[in-house]
């Protein structure tokens, strides 16, 4: 019974914390940036006393080796995050009523539910509403928006909306934590790359971190595209096995079987996370392109173009992949 109660005064807190404080997004990028912080003082601290080679890098190394756990603690944690959401949760699952797949945002919507109920509790006068009367005129949003019933009128709708987001403010919380934390990362690591550049990655690190930035920005902010967004995100499971390759690289590991190995599944991951993937994200978009349509123009480019120059790269970097482990098969035998 205590348990019950207290889980009951933590999500009426939750709830009037979101509901009350709509720089929560922002809050939750310092968040994340402070994270990345975290993460490499902690790197730094146990690395010199659990490796002894540690304390035999360079300053430049060692700043590459705490930059490298950064982006695995990322990886990690935004690639469950991104799998749960696009293959396990029944947000963009294609149910017959659950809206379009473009603008289906539910919990993981960040600024939705601060704006909805910042400027007061009347429907007929919020903005947010007034720009869905726009986008979808002379007609009701039925079947065609999220958690609204069928030949539902709009302010039935909206209240469906709002009602499932207040029933979930830890899953609310979550997503807004997940976008946080991945919009704080990349501009804590692009900010790394730019300053010692080009020590930690040349002008294609620039590009791709900036753009995932602006992508998952948009996205948290405005909702539009966040399907997408987690799908691009998924590609992040790779990282972890090319930083670990470049651990075993510094550590003069090279011919172990360990590097060999590393090398094979980073070629498979790869092939299906950065390159099969996208194949699927481009066809799904192919599909949906009448919801990707009424988009706003920002948000349909960048559904566009960002996967599309994701894409090339991805590409350049699975053909050197490719010819890396050729090369070292046939050193082995």
């Amino acid at each position: 019974m205590a348990m019950k109660s207290y889980q009951i005064n933590a999500e009426l807190l939750l709830k009037e914390y979101l509901l009350a404080d709509p720089l929560i997004p922002y809050t939750s990028i310092t968040g994340g940036i402070f994270a990345c912080k975290m993460v490499y003082d902690l790197t730094n601290l146990f690395s010199a006393f659990y490796f002894k080679s540690y304390s035999n890098l360079t300053k430049m190394q060692r700043i590459e080796w705490n930059n490298r756990a950064i982006s695995t603690f990322h990886a990690v944690f935004i690639t469950m995050m991104s799998l749960y959401f696009v293959f396990c949760s029944d947000l963009f699952s294609d149910q017959p009523h659950a809206g379009l797949v473009a603008f289906r945002r539910s919990a993981l919507s960040t600024f939705t539910l601060g704006d909805m109920l910042r400027d007061g509790g009347d429907v007929s006068s919020l903005q947010w509403y007034s720009e869905i009367k726009i986008r979808f005129p002379s007609r009701t949003l039925g079947p065609d928006f999220p958690y609204c019933r069928p030949n539902c009128s709009d302010s039935d709708g909206y209240i469906d909306i709002l009602l499932e987001r207040l029933q979930n403010p830890l899953l609310y919380l979550r997503s807004l934590f997940d976008h946080g934390v991945s919009v704080g990362y990349f501009i804590a690591d692009l900010g790394m790359i730019i300053w010692f550049y080009p020590s930690l990655g040349g002008m294609e690190y620039v590009i791709h971190h900036f753009l995932s930035l602006i992508a998952v920005a948009y996205s948290m902010l405005t909702g539009e595209g966040q399907l997408y967004t987690y799908m691009v995100l998924i590609s992040e499971t790779t990282t972890p096995g090319i930083n670990l390759r470049w651990y075993f690289d510094t550590a003069g590991m090279k011919k172990s079987k360990a590097y060999l190995l590393n090398g094979v599944v980073i070629f498979f991951a790869w092939f299906v996370a950065r390159i099969l993937l996208f194949i699927y994200l481009f066809y799904h978009v192919f599909l949906h392109q009448y919801q990707v349509k009424q988009m706003h123009s920002f948000g349909q480019l960048l559904v566009l173009v960002v996967p599309v120059v994701l894409s090339v790269m991805n590409l350049m970097w699975f053909w050197k992949i490719f010819k890396g482990m050729k090369k070292t098969l046939a050193k082995r035998h």
